[in-house]
């Protein structure tokens, strides 16, 4: 709290005095200036708060010069030296050997990825066994997203919880994260899997698509082309499939007058919330842009698509299907 310089003199300001505690000495009571020589001799009075020993160098060298001085001669000393360190074991170490690894939890995937996977998912498997149909279903008070794979009369035993995980009701040791499907090297091998746990068998060969499977292929392809849109890209069905929502139509089958015109002739085969259930929705951004009935049919504002006689039209190729009905969404 002083100033001093080589010139012997040494000032404290009386504002010094602000900072004396209890039990110490305010140097504001020692005056308001001190010479070099009564520094030193007050120095060399008093106590070193932190144990330092003081003692003073005579001489009339400049201080870098004195400092230098005193650094080289503790240098030119030898002083001991630990020996054999590394053979020291160390505690820490040798207590974390037995230690387990750390378990690092693998980071969800993004939702955009899960939709478009729960989609090429769903959509092989009914096309794999075309009995069944993809059904939206909130279960849980609408804590849970699925798209299930669903038989008419029977509970819906596959059901992929983009919110969750993949499950197979009828399989209590079945469980299967996103995660593992996106790390799958095989985009096949959680169709397999799935297949397996539900006991479903794929007599022969692939069958042929159908117009209701050629519906779910073509949001599907969409989805997985559109992936990595600026936009954001879903489909939803007409009817809300959940018990906390009594409203259950979404309202988007109103927007497109031939979807909702063609919705009084639809036949009913034994769906909830028919025959608004028979009806997908694409959304962009959570917009309705079309309308895909389960009979194969995509509605736009621009005009109808039979998708059947597009594929059959196109050479049986799904994604020129989506090129052509929907090409001005994709860039």
């Amino acid at each position: 709290m002083g100033i001093w310089n080589e010139d012997g003199e040494c000032h404290y300001p009386v504002s010094t005095g602000a900072l004396q505690a209890k039990g110490a000495q305010s140097f504001a009571d020692r005056g308001n200036a001190h010479t070099y020589e009564t520094w030193l001799a007050m120095r060399e009075e008093t106590t070193s708060t932190y144990g330092a020993n003081w003692s003073p160098i005579d001489t009339n060298q400049p201080m870098e010069v004195v400092i230098e001085s005193m650094v080289a001669e503790f240098l030119a000393v030898e002083h001991p030296t630990l020996t054999h360190v590394a053979d020291v074991p160390d505690i820490h170490d040798a207590e974390d050997v037995d230690e387990p690894a750390p378990v690092v939890a693998p980071a969800t995937p993004a939702m955009r990825r899960i939709i478009s996977e729960s989609w090429w998912i769903a959509s092989e498997l009914a096309t794999r066994h075309p009995e069944h149909l993809i059904w939206e279903m909130h279960p849980g008070g609408g804590m849970y997203d699925c798209l299930a794979l669903w038989k008419p009369g029977e509970d819906p035993s596959v059901q992929l919880n983009r919110a969750g995980s993949l499950h197979v009701l009828t399989s209590t040791d079945f469980h299967l994260s996103w995660s593992d499907v996106l790390a799958d090297q095989s985009p096949h091998g959680p169709v397999k899997a799935i297949e397996e746990a539900a006991r479903l068998t794929l007599g022969g060969s692939r069958p042929s698509s159908t117009r209701r499977t050629l519906a779910y292929r073509f949001i599907a392809t969409l989805l997985r082309l559109q992936l990595h849109d600026r936009h954001t890209w879903d489909a939803r069905n007409e009817f809300l499939d959940s018990v906390w929502n009594h409203d259950n139509l979404r309202g988007y089958l109103g927007r497109f007058p031939a979807a909702a015109e063609a919705a009084r002739t639809a036949p009913e085969i034994g769906l909830p919330g028919e025959p608004q259930s028979h009806f997908w929705a694409i959304l962009r951004d959570e917009e309705p842009v079309a309308i895909i009935s389960i009979d194969g049919v995509l509605y736009r504002d621009s005009g109808t698509f039979d998708l059947m006689a597009e594929y059959q039209a196109v050479g049986r190729s799904i994604t020129h299907v989506v090129a052509k009905c929907a090409g001005d969404w994709l860039h």
